[in-house]
């Protein structure tokens, strides 16, 4: 794969093993993966992050952004995934906000494709990535900017003049761009899920300019937090709201407890990232007191392919392991591919596994809770600092080891009709509260004071 000085910019270091601790963050990690790319280690040497957290002019209070008082709020959400979205989208429209979508990754398209008589150098200079092609701040000219935007995508500038509220989901490129140019009239709010708290996105957002910074969770902040540059300014700025739940349908089904008792089930994702090897691990603990205990892998199975900034030979190490594990376990072990709404598995288990590296709510265990699966959850190595896996879910049994994990797996078994309903009770009040969703609404209209 070509490396640019755009992907030595925005991606530091991802572990190169399973169980890897050490601190994203620390200055070392960063250097060694700059060290990756000589073509661009002086350019990168005299980037200064700091110049690029500039704040836009001072202008007049009558150009900023004052809510509207004769007629309803107005927001543009603006994604490529809107995965996480829909559920904010229908809260805001049942409010009585009116909402509009643009797909960033065709804006942005639209945006980098852009050729104007004037030739490269102005079109580099609106480009989404400008700050980084550049190494400089976008200048403040969200005239110009909007005139082109009529031009290359009419109806994403049409919207972008209606709405009041800008609402960027995912704290990355398209946040940096709208970071650098909006107008002062419009509010911009920015969102935070996990993965960019690891990346350089940190230094490359204006946070001058975003008027609220939403986070999925306290943990994710506390690390973006210690990352950026701009953390003071962010600091006030910054408020924590869960993402929306929406309850599955309940189940026709009964829970056999005599049976779901010894299902252990996990999501996966692809990815080693949910570390599936660890899951057998746990599962191989536990065979060796009982083998009546199954796990079920949720999800997209293992790829071939080497997943980004993995070493080759780690990864033929992971799936080797993988599948050695995977062939002596043997049928206690069944895996169910992508299914699209994975909850309908949830009644027929027991238990639920968090076992990844890094996650920022990981949905997939409040989602089994509610069903009344049992949670244990790892405490993901590169959010151990910050306690994320407590914090995410401070009711769940927490493990570092495999080993560990068995024996809480086993003792809860024992009376795992009480534990359980405990569990779904909880998963109600806590992860699928109705007040999670008017602290997104207020933190996107500006009503809310900051909590954790």
């Amino acid at each position: 794969m070509r490396k640019s000085i755009f992907d030595a910019l925005v991606y530091i270091e991802s572990p190169s093993l399973p169980g890897t601790e050490k601190s994203l963050s620390d200055p070392a990690v960063a250097q060694r993966h700059v060290n990756n790319f000589p073509k661009y280690r002086k350019r990168l040497s005299r980037l200064n992050l700091g110049a690029l957290q500039a704040k836009p002019p001072k202008q007049d209070i009558a150009e900023t952004w004052v809510p509207p008082n004769d007629r309803p709020l107005r927001c543009a959400f603006v994604s490529g995934n809107f995965t996480f979205l829909q559920n904010v989208i229908e809260a805001v429209t049942s409010s009585g906000i009116e909402a509009r979508t643009i797909n960033w990754t065709d804006l942005r398209k639209k945006v980098n494709d852009y050729a104007p008589r004037d030739g490269a150098r102005i079109a580099q200079k609106y480009s989404t990535r400008n700050a980084i092609a550049c190494q400089k701040v976008l200048p403040y000219d969200n005239k110009l900017h909007t005139q082109i935007l009529r031009e290359v995508a009419p109806l994403d500038a049409r919207i972008l003049e209606w709405a009041d509220i800008i609402f960027v989901e995912w704290a990355t490129e398209a946040a940096a761009w709208f970071s650098s140019w909006l107008p002062l009239q419009k509010r911009l709010v920015v969102r935070c899920h996990r993965g960019e708290a690891f990346t350089l996105w940190t230094n490359l957002i204006n946070v001058a300019r975003v008027d609220q910074f939403i986070f999925i969770e306290s943990h994710i902040r506390d690390l973006y937090l210690m990352r950026t540059a701009a953390a003071e300014e962010l600091r006030s700025r910054a408020l924590v709201c869960s993402n929306l739940r929406t309850a599955p349908k309940p189940s026709s089904s009964i829970r056999d407890a005599n049976s779901s008792v010894y299902k252990i089930c996990m999501g996966v994702n692809g990815t080693p990232y949910k570390d599936p090897l660890f899951a057998l691990q746990v599962l191989r603990e536990i065979r060796k007191t009982d083998r009546r205990y199954e796990l079920h892998l949720i999800g997209s199975p293992l790829g071939a392919a080497t997943p980004h900034l993995w070493a080759e030979s780690h990864w033929k190490r992971y799936l080797r392991d993988f599948a050695a594990l995977r062939s002596e376990l043997s049928n206690s072990v069944r895996e169910y591919g992508h299914i699209s709404d994975p909850s309908i598995h949830f009644i027929d288990m027991g238990h639920v596994l968090s076992c990844s590296l890094s996650e920022g709510s990981h949905e997939f265990v409040a989602e089994a809770m509610l069903q009344g699966c049992i949670p244990y959850v790892r405490r993901w190595p590169l959010h151990i600092a910050f306690k994320g896996a407590e914090r995410t879910y401070p009711s769940a049994h927490h493990f570092s080891s495999p080993r560990e994990a068995a024996v809480l797996i086993m003792r809860n078994s024992t009376r795992f009709e009480e534990v359980s309903a405990t569990y779904a009770k909880d998963a109600e009040e806590v992860y699928f509260s109705a007040s999670s969703a008017t602290d997104t609404i207020n933190a996107i209209t500006g009503s809310s004071a900051s909590h954790d």
